[in-house]
């Protein structure tokens, strides 16, 4: 194999080939024409025992250095009778290697063409060879051919076999198999080893720097083929930053971007979220900047894009814009116009898509039907679920699993549990195997109107079809007894769950603590949350703040504050909510510096203050016993009146109440005087 210090020398035909040249060859003593140069790398092929002698690569290049392409008038192309096509005979460029011993390895690796560059395999006949066309017999003609088809079937066998290496996934026997090459190495075999390291799921950062070492090492010029392989890797287990770091040099080394590129470039600067970046690059994708023009997988991108940030409307314009190109929407593009409206509840735009798609002859796939019944489902609209799954099926595409269970889900929020349990049976019928999802979709539509016996039936079937019953099923029992104010049986139905080795959920604990908390058992309820606690449970903010507002109605401020103290050591970060329940706890006892603590902490973990947070505020002033006219009254009142919140009854009750009617009159008219001439200054 060549190593990295290998010298191609371009050898002119007045040198070394040429019939009356004077000229010894170091390889083989005497003069060395064309013929004899095919037939000596025949015979080396055959029998390499009789070519033993080294080159040295030195005294080659003293001999021929100033024999360049460069430095000789170069001749016009001729053509001979007998030549195939395409033999426009220029250059012959050998590697030498210093003291590599004459064999079937360093013949082999022949490059035929200007300029030195690798032979295509694929179109070896083409090949340029170089020599002065009165060097060029008929006779040379079967041996030059049979020592390009040499290389040519060498070429293939190491792709083979390196297409095998893909299969397995053996990385190793891949680089072992390019540095051991008998032929020359060329691209696409470093290309073929990029795509067994991919295979085997090697680290992209991995790959590039193998890329990039053995493209040195080879002296390969890394092509457009190989950068966008490595630039796949990244795209797929890479991040985004990993994807533009790699396209800057991919521009570093002259490579330009094609379509892939640039698609992959829209596809990490959407990751990031950067969609102003990503509708740049688009604009100048139009054939005009250096940048191919924009194909539907573009514009799919950063539809995709806009559809997850929930602007239909950008959505829309996008469409639009595909269309003024002269591209065609296709089915991924339609489905994503419909995710956008669905995600933003917009069922009646997301149908119209629907009928725009099928008279556009495009027939909607099964993710683009489950996509806006999942709209309808999230607007508890069974009717027009039902509807879209009758057509389905008229234009023949067959429900899913997915299908019935966003059904059922719909069914379930309309309040209609026997039509869900309908559903689940139709998806038996169907032969259609339910999941856990469909079997506590059911039960949960029998909790939202109360029915136990037909919710703990669906629970004694789904163990009888061997799935097992899941937190959500046990979760929406659990909330049925709560709502009911039966915390016993919500207890006996946690109880049941961890019997069935089912670990209780963050939402279990909270629907728990609710209702031991309803049931008036606070001790109880903390007791729940400190197991829940020691066992590793992840416990949302709604369990404590449940607790906390407990503490405060039974006017035990102290334990209120501690338990926000504990929420916050437990790794719980605490809502507005948290804070506005420890300043009402305090409030009503007429603290107001506690008070004020606790939304100044508010304050500073981030939150606003809403209209809880001034109640409590207002609250704890009145019970104080602050003067009507103190400046710390007053001000409170301005900073709710500037704040533009909207004043409820209670609020505007309690700042009269605190400051009076006529100075309250006065600074909300001061505070709207402020807001429009905020108004004008923005205009």
């Amino acid at each position: 194999m060549l190593a990295a210090e290998n010298k191609w020398h371009t050898l002119s035909p007045g040198s070394m080939f040429s019939s009356d040249s004077s000229c010894a060859s170091p390889i083989f003593p005497g003069r060395l024409n064309l013929h004899e140069f095919l037939r000596a790398s025949k015979d080396s092929a055959s029998e390499p025992h009789l070519a033993q002698d080294r080159v040295d690569s030195l005294s080659l290049a003293d001999q021929f250095g100033s024999m360049s392409l460069s430095q000789r008038q170069p001749s016009p192309p001729t053509s001979r009778p007998g030549l195939p096509p395409g033999f426009d005979l220029d250059t012959i460029a050998i590697p030498l290697t210093s003291k590599q011993t004459f064999s079937p390895s360093c013949w082999g690796p022949l490059k035929f063409g200007a300029c030195s560059l690798p032979l295509d395999y694929n179109a070896p006949k083409t090949a340029s060879i170089a020599s002065s066309c009165s060097s060029v017999s008929a006779d040379d003609l079967p041996l030059l051919t049979e020592l390009v088809d040499s290389n040519r079937a060498q070429a293939e066998a190491l792709f083979e076999k390196l297409a095998e290496c893909k299969r397995t996934a053996d990385v190793n026997m891949a680089k072992q198999l390019l540095h051991e090459a008998p032929c020359a190495v060329e691209p696409r075999m470093v290309n073929a080893v990029i795509g067994v390291m991919h295979a085997a799921g090697q680290r992209p950062q991995a790959v590039a720097d193998y890329m990039l070492t053995t493209c040195s090492q080879y002296n390969i010029q890394p092509t457009q083929n190989m950068m966008n392989n490595v630039l796949g890797g990244f795209a797929r287990s890479g991040t985004p930053h990993q994807v533009l770091d790699w396209l800057r040099r991919m521009e570093a080394f002259g490579v330009p971007r094609d379509t892939i590129a640039c698609n992959t470039q829209l596809r990490a600067l959407v990751s990031l979220k950067d969609m102003a970046s990503a509708e740049s690059l688009l604009r100048m994708m139009d054939g005009r900047h250096g940048l191919p023009r924009a194909d539907a997988v573009s514009f799919n991108t950063l539809l995709s894009g806009y559809a997850h940030a929930m602007q239909p409307e950008r959505v829309h314009a996008l469409v639009r814009q595909m269309r003024e190109c002269g591209l065609a929407p296709n089915i991924k593009t339609y489905t994503t116009l419909i995710s956008s409206y669905a995600r933003t509840s917009q069922p009646l735009k997301a149908h119209g898509v629907l009928e725009e798609m099928v008279l556009a002859g495009i027939v909607p796939d099964l993710v683009a039907f489950n996509t806006l019944l999942s709209a309808h489902a999230k607007m508890a609209d069974s009717s027009a679920a039902h509807a879209l799954v009758g057509q389905m099926t008229a234009l023949g595409v067959e429900p899913d699993v997915v299908t019935f269970n966003t059904l059922i889900s719909a069914c379930a929020r309309a309040h209609q549990p026997e039509q869900a349990h309908r559903a689940l049976e139709e998806m038996q019928r169907r032969h259609l195997t339910p999941d856990h999802l469909s079997f506590s979709g059911v039960v949960h539509a029998y909790t939202l109107v109360g029915n136990r016996h037909a919710a703990e039936g669906l629970l004694r079937q789904m163990r009888s079809a061997g799935i097992g019953a899941d937190a959500v099923a046990y979760n929406s029992l659990m909330a049925m007894h709560a709502r009911a104010g039966d915390a016993s049986a919500a207890i006996d139905c946690c109880t049941r769950m961890c019997q069935a080795g089912i670990q209780p959920t963050g939402t279990s604990m909270s629907i728990l603590v609710n209702s031991l908390v309803r049931s008036g058992k606070v001790d109880a309820a903390r007791s729940c949350i400190e197991e829940a606690s020691n066992a590793g449970v992840s416990l949302p903010a709604s369990c404590f703040n449940s607790l906390i507002s407990a503490y405060g109605k039974a006017r035990r401020t102290e334990e209120a504050t501690q338990m926000l103290t504990w929420m916050q050591e437990s790794g719980t970060q605490p809502s507005l909510v948290s804070y506005n329940a420890v300043a009402a706890a305090w409030a009503s006892r007429g603290n107001l510096t506690q008070t004020e603590r606790a939304i100044e902490s508010a304050r500073a973990a981030g939150f606003t203050p809403d209209r809880y947070s001034y109640g409590a505020l207002l609250q704890a002033c009145e019970r104080c016993g602050t003067v009507a006219d103190s400046p710390r009254a007053i001000g409170l009142v301005a900073e709710l009146l500037h704040s533009q919140l909207e004043l409820n009854d209670v609020l505007t009750t309690r700042c009269q109440r605190l400051v009076g009617h006529a100075a309250f009159s006065m600074l909300y008219q001061a505070s709207h005087r402020h807001a429009a001439a905020m108004g004008g200054i923005e205009r």
